[in-house]
């Protein structure tokens, strides 16, 4: 998915094993992309909850991901939903 607003590529990955999930993601058909993009992961146990006590305890976590060429390395934790913004050049 592109975000024509931002010239940005979009993929999004979930990961429903109990786990890690290691995988390269290759981008082909994409002309330059920059060095770095952002990673956005929401995990958390299948059992786990938010509460009063602890209210953040399953939220967004934000981080880098490198890109290498044209390609992703992604190790997807388990019970995860993966979003990465890759800016087009």
């Amino acid at each position: 998915m592109i975000d024509e607003n931002t010239n940005d590529l979009i993929i999004k990955v979930v990961n429903a094993s109990s786990k890690e999930q290691v995988n390269t993601i290759a981008l082909n058909g994409v002309k330059k992309l920059t060095l770095q993009g952002k990673l956005t992961v929401l995990t958390g146990s299948l059992g786990d909850m938010n509460s009063f006590n602890d209210p953040q305890h399953i939220s967004p976590k934000e981080s880098t991901i490198d890109v290498k060429g044209r390609n992703i390395h992604l190790a997807a934790a388990p019970y995860s939903f993966n979003v990465m913004r890759v800016k087009m050049l």
